[in-house]
């Protein structure tokens, strides 16, 4: 029935004059002078009632029937009470009038009247449409005896009052916030007294400490130089009288020296000469809109630059065909100037049979599916071009063709065709056995030569497998050959292709080894990684290698020093210093292919050259070796093509052939120094680590144990206590420890899944799930705390494949996702969950999803902070909400686990929009 103000007494102490009998008065003849109160009473506009001293109703205005909406008559017979009605005894009223009898004052009340309420209560059933806020005053009517014989009550609807008082504070307060918000202000100047007023907003616009603004010279400063001191002024000069005028400036804020822009929008008064009197408008902070504009224009321009550039030809035309758009590659590909391209058809540049397969092509567009075709392209000169040409629908209704010109790679792929023929005739006359084996090893072709130097047919050999014992495969030292070990088996397992595999196969034709150099190199299914099958070349080296064996036999002894180790070997001539032999390993160490290229050289000319590596400093060495026996350094060397590298050298003074020599050994130790620069980077990483934790655990003991002071301060209440507290007052104090252990709670929920995903031995159990699912879970959980708030979550998923996830983990996610939004989101706000697939060039996949809201945003100087585990970062919601300031934290540990990232845009008041991305690809079922 709404809310009851409180009787107020006024001192209102004139008698009303009536007749002995106040209902008999009010039916006798208006005409009559003596009956002028009751004309006034029948004809006034105010609801007027007239009650007996028992709180009957004997009359009433027109005005009390049309603002109740029943009779009067109805009341007058039903011999109803308002001393004993229900409704006014519950609000006081009857206790009203019948002070109004016994103390012979005027009261007023003020309150609400409930039409239906008010039928519940009582038998007048018409009131059940009626709700009014009213103002009533209660009049005491006396006899010519001074007693109360009547008692006069006047309604006042204040109803539509209450309504305009509560929407101009409304206005008010919405105005203020919208003026902070939008960082907008207002002034106002009286320009003929120089007296100015302006909102607080552009003190912090424009960056004053004070309020030095006091007339159209003092803006004049504040304006950048490079719109010049008087814009402003010449700005409030402008002519017409009484109009709306707006315009940007650049400013340079009084505090800082920054330069902002403003949009000032005012209306100037003028007087008829013409001469500015008044001014009042608005400034508003428009900086972050001018550099907006500016990114749009560079990026527009960037996007223009990058379709122009294309190596493809872009067409855009409408639902006619008509050619609305074509970049440069399209215009050179067909020989048009771009004037003639747009007064063209789409079906203009193909063969005219095209037609109907161009329409056709649209409408499959128009349901939504690209188009993938080969078509045949006529250029202005007539030349026919093939083209491979991928069709869209636009945004706007728009269809976007991209055309590649194919000509040359049909052409040379009719050409291969001529060529495999010619392969054929090659592969069965070439001098070298070449097999081929399928991609689980078994040969399915192989030529003349080897089944020559293997003693078999090709009937025999097809089905054949590498890992056959029959082949009776050898090493060099006799060993056995294992299958796997095979260099056809490698490359099908890596990839790769293996080269100068040596092996003695058995030729069961002949009953005797033969030696085979082989090759095997993998093929790949076309466009991608899959290895289809394996070449194999064998190379009969039985002849050479009873000669190669002789030969090493006899080099044994000179190569046992050379060959014998993977490390450089330089030989010096003591006297000089000067390079006279190295070995083969040297000659790969530092990318030079003939020995004699560097002994033209000096040892300088192989170092860096720089600082202490030069080639005095080198003959320092050499000479301290020859003085000393040997001499072990660290060397930083240089390649043929300039690169730099450390090795490690051991010089050793020696006689060979009767001559004073150095042999030098330097060993490759890059990895060796890139591995020591690691350790140092991980040792300081892992300082910092252990720094972040100590930092992020004392955050965390501390933030677990102050709560602890609230509990056992109300806990001791409760103990010492308990009998003196009122009901309400333990209560209270339940709810408080509630609320504190609540906190703990989650803080301890939290920490235990952050301490969770620190471990190394933590892994993530993924399996293939519907991710619509998972998020219905979590929006069906979180949906009573928004609603509560009167939020509502809005969620747009498209991917209907299964994901590969950690399901709980991910839930984890989009709960404290979520539970961020309606945190810091205001009533009526809706929260936007969106996620779907999305399929790079490279064929790999990612599932994409982000979560948007209106609510207060992050100031951008603390987004940094808010994936860090050395600062806990937390604030309050729009109702005081706390929260534990890990569970950012735990998102990005989660996502980052799933191989993924995770960022957040915001702007104050604006609200805050959180995307993450995880892998899918293959994962995607």
């Amino acid at each position: 029935m709404g809310n009851n103000s409180m009787p107020s007494e006024k001192n209102d102490s004139h008698k009303h004059k009536v007749s002995d009998n106040p209902a008999a008065s009010l039916q006798s003849d208006v005409s009559d002078p003596r009956n002028y109160y009751k004309y006034a009473f029948l004809q006034s506009l105010t609801s007027t009632v007239l009650l007996d001293t028992t709180g009957r109703i004997i009359a009433a205005n027109d005005a009390f029937e049309k603002l109740f909406g029943i009779p009067a008559e109805i009341f007058i017979k039903s011999d109803h009470s308002f001393i004993t009605d229900p409704e006014l005894v519950r609000k006081g009223i009857a206790d009203m009038i019948i002070r109004c009898v016994n103390e012979k004052k005027v009261f007023e009340w003020t309150g609400e009247f409930d039409g239906a309420e008010a039928a519940k209560l009582s038998s007048f059933k018409q009131f059940t449409k009626i709700k009014l806020t009213l103002r009533t005053r209660f009049s005491p009517v006396f006899d010519e005896s001074g007693n109360v014989e009547a008692i006069v009550l006047q309604h006042e609807d204040i109803t539509q009052k209450r309504l305009l008082e509560s929407d101009l504070n409304e206005t008010s307060s919405l105005l203020e916030a919208a003026q902070n918000v939008s960082r907008t202000g207002h002034f106002s100047a009286d320009l003929i007294t120089g007296k100015w007023l302006y909102s607080e907003v552009i003190d912090e616009m424009l960056g004053l400490e004070s309020k030095p603004v006091n007339s159209v010279d003092d803006w004049g400063v504040i304006i950048s130089e490079d719109q010049g001191k008087d814009s402003f002024g010449e700005f409030v000069n402008l002519d017409g009288n009484n109009e709306y005028h707006s315009s940007d400036f650049r400013i340079r804020r009084k505090k800082d020296g920054e330069i902002k822009w403003v949009s000032v929008k005012c209306r100037i008064e003028k007087d008829p000469e013409g001469k500015p009197l008044r001014i009042a408008g608005t400034l508003q902070d428009i900086s972050q809109r001018k550099l907006i504009e500016r990114e749009l224009i560079d990026s527009s321009r960037k996007y223009q630059t990058l379709v122009d550039q294309a190596s493809d030809s872009i067409f855009v035309f409408d639902k006619q065909g008509r050619i609305t758009e074509v970049n440069e590659e399209g215009c050179k590909t067909l020989g048009y100037t771009r004037e003639e391209m747009m007064v063209k058809y789409i079906w203009d540049l193909t063969e005219p049979d095209s037609h109907k397969m161009i329409l056709k092509s649209i409408a499959r567009m128009e349901e939504g599916e690209n188009v993938a075709v080969m078509r045949k392209l006529i250029r202005k000169n007539g030349e026919v071009i093939l083209a491979e040409i991928t069709g869209r629908m636009l945004s706007d209704g728009q269809f976007q063709a991209i055309a590649r010109d194919v000509t040359e790679r049909v052409r040379l792929e009719e050409i291969f065709k001529a060529k495999e023929h010619q392969f054929r005739v090659i592969f069965e006359n070439m001098p070298v056995g070449v097999v081929f084996q399928n991609e689980i090893g078994f040969i399915t072709m192989a030529n003349s030569a080897a089944q020559d130097i293997l003693g078999l047919s090709l009937e025999q050999l097809q089905g054949k497998h590498s890992m056959d014992p029959e082949w009776r495969a050898i090493h060099e030292d006799g060993s056995d050959y294992p299958g796997p070990s095979h260099p056809a088996m490698i490359s099908l397992r890596t990839g790769k292709p293996v080269k100068n595999a040596v092996m003695g196969v058995f030729n069961s034709k002949n009953k005797a080894y033969r030696w085979l150099k082989i090759n095997s190199v993998p093929e790949f299914k076309e466009g991608s990684g899959i290895v289809t099958g394996v070449f194999t070349t064998l190379e009969d080296i039985t002849d050479i290698r009873l000669t190669t064996l002789a030969l090493e036999e006899s080099e044994r002894n000179y190569k046992k020093i050379f060959n014998a180790t993977s490390d450089a070997i330089f030989i010096d001539d003591a006297a000089t210093g000067r390079i006279i032999d190295v070995n083969e390993t040297m000659l790969k160490m530092y990318g030079y292919e003939n020995k004699e290229d560097i002994l033209k050289l000096n040892v300088g000319e192989l170092s860096a050259d720089t600082g202490p590596y030069d080639e005095e400093n080198a003959q320092k060495m050499i000479r301290r070796a020859i003085d000393t026996g040997s001499h072990t350094f660290e060397w930083l060397a240089k390649k043929k093509n300039g690169d730099l590298f450390w090795v490690e050298v051991s010089l050793i003074k020696t006689d060979i052939g009767g001559k004073g020599r150095v042999l030098a050994v330097a060993r490759d130790i890059t990895e060796r120094k890139k591995a020591e620069e690691k350790i140092k980077r991980y040792n300081l990483e892992l300082k910092y680590s252990n720094s972040t934790k100590d930092k992020f655990l004392s955050i965390i003991a501390h933030d677990l144990r102050s709560p602890f002071h609230t509990v056992l301060g109300l806990s001791e209440i409760l103990y010492d206590d308990i009998e003196n507290l009122e009901r309400e007052e333990i209560k209270k104090i339940s709810y408080n420890l509630h609320s504190v252990l609540k906190r703990q709670y989650d803080l301890v929920n939290d920490l235990l899944d952050w301490a969770r995903l620190q471990s190394k031995d933590y892994r993530i159990r993924t399996k293939n799930e519907k991710f619509d699912e998972i998020v219905n879970d979590v929006v069906e959980i979180m949906n009573p705390v928004a609603e509560g708030k009167g939020i509502i979550i809005k969620t747009e998923v498209d991917v209907p494949d299964e994901v590969l996830l950690d399901a709980q983990m991910i839930r984890l996610v989009l709960r404290n996702l979520i539970s961020n939004s309606v945190k810091f989101s205001e009533t009526g706000s809706v929260i936007t969950l969106e996620a779907a697939i999305l399929h790079s060039e490279d064929k790999n996949s990612s599932l994409n999803v982000s979560i948007t809201d209106t609510g207060t945003g992050i100031p951008a100087e603390d987004l940094n902070l808010l994936f860090r585990a050395d600062t806990r970062y937390t604030k309050k919601g729009t109702r005081e909400e706390k929260g534990s300031g890990l569970g950012l934290l735990l998102c990005y540990e989660v996502i980052k686990k799933h191989g993924g990232e995770i960022e957040i845009k915001s702007d104050i008041g604006k609200g805050c929009r959180v995307s993450f991305s995880i892998p899918a690809g293959s994962q995607v079922c």
